[in-house]
């Protein structure tokens, strides 16, 4: 059984590479994010809030690595695919081939519609060797996988190495932005003005008398004399 499963799973391999690549780098990425989580839980080193916030900011990561490298990578992969099961782009030997058993078919090469494997299936109707048709559709079937392999590390590299840093930047600059930003706080204390303006006046002052004296009053004081 174990074997056998190998043997599926080398056989899926070799015919979709594309989709293999695709599915382990994803796997990866989300293995890799659950070590790097395991690791901050871990570390005394770190308060609460330092791990909550790292947790976020790994597992964002991942999804935006993961999203990225799938959005470019899968359609990529099926654009080249097809590109060859249309014929726009074929080797000369299957294009050799289909021209001397089927002319007819030449000129359909790389229309939409056109299917290069459901052609060359159909020779056999036209008294063409069955294994030489077996032949010519393993060629072109592993022209169509080397193709979108291709197209898969292309758009691999484009999206791991240029895009995905771009976006991680963005959104790690915004979530900074939003976490050390100060929202004013109301208190219910009132504030204290030092001088309030409708304050009632209560200081006392001195009772000073201003009554005006003779000199006649100051003399008679400082030397007893009266006048």
């Amino acid at each position: 059984m174990f074997k056998k499963g190998l043997y599926e799973l080398a056989k899926f391999t070799a015919e979709n590479f594309d989709t293999f690549l695709i599915s382990t780098y994803i796997a990866g990425v989300g293995l890799s994010s659950l070590a790097q989580t395991a690791a901050i839980k871990h570390n005394n080193k770190y308060s609460n809030s330092e791990k909550k916030f790292m947790i976020k900011q790994e597992w964002s990561d991942a999804g935006i690595n993961s999203g990225l490298f799938a959005i470019i990578t899968v359609p990529l992969g099926k654009l080249a695919s097809e590109l060859v099961e249309t014929g726009r782009f074929i080797t000369d030997d299957c294009r050799n081939f289909i021209s001397t058993h089927a002319p007819e078919k030449i000129n359909d090469l790389g229309k939409y519609e056109t299917s290069i494997t459901k052609i060359l299936k159909k020779l056999k109707f036209k008294n063409v060797k069955p294994q030489d048709i077996e032949n010519m559709i393993k060629k072109c079937t592993t022209v169509k996988n080397s193709m979108a392999t291709c197209a898969v590390v292309g758009g691999g590299i484009l999206a791991s190495c240029v895009l995905s840093p771009i976006v991680r930047n963005i959104v790690a600059s915004h979530r900074h932005e939003n976490s050390t930003t100060i929202k004013p706080q109301t208190s219910n204390t009132p504030v204290l003005n030092p001088n309030p303006q409708n304050k009632p006046n209560t200081e006392v002052k001195p009772n000073i008398e201003t009554k005006p004296h003779r000199f006649d009053d100051f003399r008679t004081r400082t030397t007893g004399m009266k006048i």
